[in-house]
């Protein structure tokens, strides 16, 4: 039998070291590595300010991990076992073609890792927790990065340097990227992409107008055209005599006053002319050879002529017109849709829609067309470019060919000029040049393709592409900053303690709740008292008086979180505030609550001075507490003095608080339930002051905090104390007589009239008060009287 036990023991043992063995997590090695990248992409070319996503990864190393540790337990034991290894790691990522590339931000997954202006240097960041951290997530990133900005006299890096030797490091001049120096990039061996959101201003061949070189976050487009024309890189190579400097000077000049910039990152190998294709339907430009020089340049298309001005083709120079149509409004667009891609809503596409309100009434109905000009990055330009497109679609203009003679052979695309054809009522129709066809020389004849320009046509823009698109939002824990601490009454603890610390915090900003961690002054470490609810914060709105009650009492603060309850719900520890101000705190509860509106709040049936505190005159301006509504709450308790750490930790959607950061607050209990209370529903001769007549009686209610318990001053009920009470009487100031001791809740000044030569005083002041060994006697509760003479 023992044998066999024996023999079960040892089976158990060994299947429980396998399931270790097995479950053990095992680090990755370089090889297991995975970058996001698109290796086989060319550099990409920026013009203005974009997200460059999955760079290429042009070097990894330098691995090194470190295990994730967790305590478990092992039967009768603990112990620490590895669940899982970060990873630190050298890696270089190439950009995009410089030079003077600014880095603006830097986002790993979906999540933002650092922003800021970089032109080039090391860029710390310490975002260990940014993937969930090591308990619920990924991990995080964090070391330094060094951008490198593309400029032609860069160093190589000295980090690669340092890992392969400088034999084997190009600075690669002319190029950005970035150098990850061993940093911590998270705890999977497939890290997350990384993505830099950066911009480049292409360069004026004019060093003069280099004011006009950037336009907000975008790039001038006509430099932008000169520099994919001469860039022997990556743009045509051509020569620069080949281009009308003046033309690109005088429309960048333009394009700068209109604000009409691009943005755009070339990530494929395409004919330069398409790109700069793209880039003139954005600007509504064109690029023409100049008949006398040869040289390319560059025209904007504007509303910027006078009609009277234009030159005149009548049929003294038209031969023959050929191809003439007006069109029909059966076939005209009257709304445009123009995608764009907005560096505002974090580089997502959006949406402008234009329209042609009267067409749109003609129709009877949408008939729709969408353009993507992914080169437009903010709103306001897509919103003109879909007024201007939409002009040109939702209007039927007038087409032709004229056949001239060679009067206007100087023609350029672009060109307006006014059309006279009396043979199809035509006079004096401003039209537009599409297309110049010159012949040849012994033909006589130049071919003009002619449409009916379009400025002046009226429209309406009804969605500027403002809609947002979700994005996940960041919830950073900060630390609580208003709150106050105080001895909790009886009946807000939890198992009815008579010493609980009892905390008050208003919401720092986004956070769901906070972690209260408590240390007494016996204790060796913090202990968790929990997840506790943050406190609505009010204020006063006018100066408070010292009565007892008050009928109302008005309140600036979130009125949605009061509402009216019951008198039994009072006494069940519902409607209590707590008001601090510069004069102290005292306790109040409310009965009802009238919203004014979304923060003002009408507070009724006000009973103050409740748990031995006092009615004070607070200022407009005090704090008040609703603190039924939410509070935090040591389940144990402290002796009277003891001074007590706190922290709280507030706590977000997406962390907590760190305890580092966290401010540490000291209280010393004061031991407030435990403390003598001053008595209730003092009386003189059944009355609160005023006029008596015969022996004076006082009378009053006993007060203690050791039952959970709501007792209101007037409230004709006693409870259960240790206390005695201590009465003083005075006449016109002074002392006449001091009594101590009393236990019942009477006492009668019996000896008036021998204390003041056989009759009564005209007025008395009796003072009231509770006491107990080792506490300060309790606050004073006053009652005058007079007599008739």
């Amino acid at each position: 039998m023992w044998t066999i036990a024996i023999a079960l023991l040892l089976l158990i043992a060994s299947v429980a070291l396998i399931k270790t063995k097995l479950s053990k997590p095992k680090a990755a090695g370089i090889e297991d590595f995975s970058f996001p990248t698109a290796a086989e992409r060319p550099i990409q070319v920026l013009a203005g300010t974009r997200r460059i996503s999955g760079p290429n990864v042009l070097w990894y190393g330098d691995l090194k991990t470190s295990p994730i540790k967790k305590v478990t337990k092992t039967g009768f034991s603990s112990k620490k076992t590895t669940i899982g290894y970060r990873y630190h790691m050298g890696v270089q990522l190439g950009i995009c073609h410089g030079p003077d590339v600014i880095l603006r931000g830097i986002k790993v997954g979906d999540k933002l890792a650092w922003a800021g202006t970089s032109t080039g240097g090391a860029i710390s960041i310490d975002k260990p927790t940014l993937f969930g951290g090591d308990e619920n997530g990924s991990g995080g990133i964090s070391g330094t990065l060094r951008f490198y900005s593309g400029t032609l006299t860069q160093p190589p890096s000295d980090y690669l340097i340092g890992q392969v030797g400088a034999e084997l490091v190009s600075p690669i001049r002319g190029v950005s990227y970035a150098v990850m120096e061993g940093m911590y990039i998270g705890n999977s061996s497939s890290p997350q992409a990384v993505a830099f959101d950066v911009s480049r201003f292409p360069k004026s061949p004019d060093d003069r107008y280099s004011e006009y070189e950037q336009i907000g976050l975008d790039a001038n487009p006509a430099f932008f055209i000169y520099e994919m024309l001469v860039n022997g890189m990556y743009g045509a190579d051509l020569g620069f005599t080949s281009i009308n400097v003046d033309s690109i000077l005088e429309a960048a000049k333009i394009l700068h006053e209109e604000g009409l910039g691009i943005s755009v990152a070339i990530d494929s190998s395409s004919a330069v002319g398409d790109f700069v294709d793209e880039v003139l339907k954005v600007i509504q430009g064109s690029h023409n050879t100049d008949p006398a020089t040869g040289a390319l340049k560059l025209n904007l298309i504007r509303n910027d002529y006078v009609v009277d001005d234009l030159p005149v083709l009548t049929p003294s120079i038209v031969k023959n017109l050929t191809g003439f149509t007006r069109g029909s409004l059966e076939t005209a667009v009257n709304e445009l849709k123009v995608k764009f891609t907005s560096i505002e809503d974090d580089f997502t596409e959006r949406t402008v829609i234009a329209q042609n309100n009267g067409l749109r009434i003609h129709k009877g109905d949408s008939d729709s067309q969408t353009m993507t000009m992914s080169m437009i990055s903010t709103r306001d330009n897509a919103a003109k470019v879909a007024m201007r497109e939409m002009a040109a679609i939702s209007v039927p203009l007038a087409t032709c060919i004229a056949e001239c003679t060679r009067a206007p052979a100087h023609s350029e695309v672009g060109d307006v000029v006014r059309l006279t054809w009396p043979n199809l009522g035509i006079e004096d129709m401003v039209m537009r040049v599409t297309a110049v066809d010159l012949g040849a020389p012994q033909d006589g004849s130049v071919r003009l393709s002619l449409v009916q320009d379009v400025f002046g046509v009226f429209m309406s823009v009804y969605a500027d592409g403002s809609e947002r698109q979700w994005t996940k939002p960041t919830f950073d824990a900060t630390d609580i900053t208003r709150f106050d601490i105080i001895d909790a009454p009886t009946i807000l603890t939890t198992n009815q303690t008579t010493g609980s610390v009892l905390v008050v915090a208003e919401n720092p900003g986004v956070a769901l709740d906070y972690q209260l961690q408590v240390k007494g002054g016996v204790d060796s470490a913090y202990v968790d008292a929990g997840a506790m609810p943050f406190t609505p914060l009010f204020s006063t709105t006018k100066a408070m008086g010292t009565g007892w009650t008050d009928v109302n009492v008005v309140l600036s603060g979130p009125s949605a979180e009061l509402s009216s309850i019951t008198g039994d719900e009072v006494r069940q520890g519902l409607g209590l505030m707590l008001i601090v101000s510069a004069v102290g705190r005292e306790w109040v509860s409310h009965q009802t609550a009238a919203a004014g509106n979304s923060t003002t709040v009408t507070l009724g049936m006000v009973n103050r001075g409740l748990f031995n505190t006092k009615p004070l005159a607070h200022p407009a301006g005090a704090r008040v507490w609703a603190v039924s509504e939410g509070y935090g709450v040591t389940d144990w308790q402290y002796a009277k003095s003891e001074s007590v750490s706190l922290r709280m930790l507030p706590r977000t959607q997406t962390g907590v608080l760190d305890v580092d950061d966290a401010v540490v607050h000291s209280y010393s209990v004061v031991g407030a339930n435990v403390a003598p209370w001053t008595p209730g529903r003092v009386r003189v001769n059944g009355v609160e002051g005023g006029q008596i007549s015969g022996v004076a009686t006082l009378t009053w209610r006993k007060r203690d905090g050791l039952l959970p318990a709501v007792m209101f001053y007037g409230d004709d009920e006693s409870q259960t104390t240790d206390a005695t009470y201590q009465v003083i009487v005075k006449s016109g100031g002074s002392v006449v007589k001091t009594v101590s001791g009393i236990t019942g809740e009477s006492w009668s000044f019996a000896d008036e009239k021998t204390l003041n030569g056989g009759t009564y005083y005209s007025s008395l002041a009796f003072e009231i008060s509770a006491q107990k060994p080792g506490f300060s006697d309790s606050v004073v509760a006053s009652v005058i009287v007079t007599r008739q003479g």
